[in-house]
This record gives C-alpha cells, structure tokens and sequence, in this order.
C-alpha cells in the first residue's frame, strides 16, 4: 500500500517555486501527496496533489499558534497519514508538534535554512536554537540544504547526527538553457539591447536587500545610463519586512521608471535570465537560496552577500562576487567591477555553469530525499 505523506508549508508561492518538482517525483515513486499551504485564486497552484488551504501566519502570536495547531492537528488525525513532512520556520514548528500530537509515527522536516544564524544577537540566536532542539528531539529526519547548518546542529548539539541528512539543493537545469528568443523578450518588456541589465529574483522585502540595491542603482544610473534592473519578485501579504510600495515610491522620486522593470511572473524567469548580464542578490538572510542557482544554469554571474548558503554556492572571484550584507557602498562597486568588465561577466558566468551541472541538478538532490525517507520507514 502506498504511503501517504503530508506536506506543510507557509506560501502557495514556495509551494509552487520550490516543492512542485519534489511533489511530481514523489508521487512518480508511488507515494500520495497531500499538501497543506495558504491559497487564493490569484495565484498558480500545485497540481496532482490534494491541497488543504490553512492560513499559517508567520509572526509571532501565541494564540494563532494554538488555533493552527488545533486546526493542523485536525487535519492528520482526519487523514491518517504515514509520514507528515513540514517546511519553513513557523510552519515547521507548529506542523511538528501537532503531529507529534496526533502520534504520528514518522515526522520529517526541511530545513531550508534556520530562522537563526551567524548575525543574530545572541538572545534571539538562542531563543531559535532552542525551540529548533526541543521540536528536533521528536523529528525522526531533518533534512539540511546548508552544509554550513549541518555543521552548526552537530558542533552545537542541537540534532543527533543520526537525525540529519545534508541534501543539498537542486533544479530542473534544462529550463535555464540559453534560449534563442531573447529578442522577443526585450520586445516584451520594452528593454534596449544595448543596455547592461542587472536582475534579481526573490520575494520584494528588506531582508533580501532591496533598499541596498535600489540606493545602489539610483547612484550607478548617472554614470551609467545604459543599465536596466529587472525584479523578477514576489509581493507577499505575510512578510515580515516587506518593501514593495517603499521601493515603487522610490522608483517614481528618483524617476527611474524607464530604467527599472518589476515582474511577479515567475514563469517568465528562464526568459528573464536569458536577457541579463548580472545576477544580483544582496540578502541579509538566507537558508540556500535557489534564485543563484537558478542564474548560475542560465551562465550568469552573481554578486551576493558573505551568509549562511550564498557563500557556498558562490566562490568568490570564480563564478561571482561576495560582498558584505548591507554594504551599500561594496554592492555598487561590485556592480561597476562587472558592468564595466564584459569579459569577467562571461568567465564567471561559464564558471557558474559548470559549478551549476555539477552540484544543482534536481535529480541527484531527489535521489537523497527518497534515500533519506527509505532510511526511517
């Protein structure tokens, strides 16, 4: 009989972006996925699995917490499910616990990198890191994209080594090809051929860098005035941070309009990076962040942040360039290094390629996860 797993999450947008594939493969391999996440109608959402629509808030607020266990713990026992796999932060605490709850007999959790890190204080550093290790005490698996995160939860004793598998991160490779239409695309969105065009993927908050990279570009642009930033990005209402109306309000004072296009049609994100010259993603916090190794398949290079994940897949000075987070002042002079520098931009985005092939393929990260699964049924 096949065994029957449900999936928590915290967006329909990281539903779609990054467990859609996962799902597909899980269910090729027998299993019946149900997925529990946030949904609306004006978005895309995941198919050939049952999806149950919760509303999980992500700030902190103790009774949305009891409410969203009650209503998580409602949903396994009335589903009976073999194996419950949770991911996110908020999420992956609450869905945790119900099921621990309910009995369930296997509980796994993505680790997609933790709400702690290196740059926190020390009293929210360890408040995180506690509840991460008493939720870990009853999670039969954590599956961890950071090497740099395995090494913390084993030096610190956080997690059993016997609890961890380091998985990595993975895509589809094949979608990120350089195409042959990117003149359609220019066309599409009204962008100069001639213009060095710098893009960015990510959810429009402050943690992933937006204001230091606005700042920067509004500087750049005098110099410059044949660069072009694409914001390939996200507007969600639960975020923490968010900047979205910040950054338009800046974009119509400085009278950047035409020099700045801002998309969310994430399908468009091949085509978009088949159009750019730089990868930019200047985040504060990160777990391992897909949209570099998403611009590194396309041969771009990529100017990112010295944190948790963007410093292992970027090597500095070989497929891109580390800057410190919230360092206006390195970010512009990165930008100019490579704006300036077209045949730094293709060496390092070649190098990028080839680290891409060899590390990111989805197939091998999908092989540890079913080998993680095997190894506590």
């Amino acid at each position: 009989m096949a065994k029957k797993i449900l999936k928590i999450c915290s967006t329909n947008f990281f539903a779609v972006s990054v467990l859609q594939a996962e799902i597909n493969y899980f269910i090729q391999k027998g299993y019946v996925i149900d997925l529990v996440c946030p949904s609306d109608n004006h978005h895309k959402k995941v198919v050939g699995c049952k999806l149950i629509k919760l509303n999980i808030k992500r700030e902190i607020s103790p009774v949305n917490f009891i409410l969203n266990i009650i209503q998580l713990s409602k949903i396994i026992r009335a589903g009976r499910y073999d194996i419950i796999h949770t991911h996110n932060h908020v999420v992956g605490i609450l869905g945790r616990l119900a099921a621990k709850i309910c009995g369930v007999n296997t509980i796994i959790h993505t680790a997609h990198g933790f709400f702690f890190h290196a740059r926190m204080s020390k009293i929210p550093y360890y408040f995180y890191f506690i509840i991460e290790k008493i939720v870990g005490r009853f999670t039969d698996l954590i599956l961890i994209e950071s090497m740099e995160d395995v090494e913390t939860v084993i030096k610190r004793k956080m997690l059993k080594k016997n609890q961890v598998l380091h998985v990595g991160g993975g895509i589809n490779l094949n979608k990120y090809s350089k195409c042959s239409d990117s003149t359609h695309t220019l066309q599409e969105y009204k962008i100069n051929k001639d213009n060095v065009i710098i893009g960015i993927t990510s959810r429009i908050t402050i943690e992933k860098g937006y204001r230091e990279l606005i700042f920067s570009f509004n500087q750049l642009k005098i110099e410059h005035p044949q660069i072009h930033l694409i914001i390939i990005g996200a507007n969600l209402e639960s975020e923490r941070d968010p900047y979205y109306d910040c950054l338009v309000d800046f974009i119509k004072e400085n009278e950047l309009c035409n020099h700045i296009t801002i998309t969310f049609n994430s399908d468009h994100i091949p085509l978009l990076l088949d159009i750019m010259d730089i990868f930019v993603l200047p985040s504060s916090r990160e777990g391992y962040p897909r949209s570099i190794m998403e611009a590194m398949a396309a041969s771009l290079p990529v100017i990112t942040t010295n944190i948790r994940g963007c410093r292992e897949e970027v090597i500095h000075e070989h497929n891109g360039l580390i800057i410190e987070p919230k360092n206006t002042k390195q970010l512009t002079e990165a930008l100019t290094r490579l704006i300036n520098n077209s045949t730094e931009r293709k060496l390092f985005g070649q190098n990028g390629y080839n680290r891409a092939l060899k590390y990111f393929d989805e197939k091998k990260l999908f092989k540890k996860l079913i080998k993680g699964y095997e190894s506590i049924l």
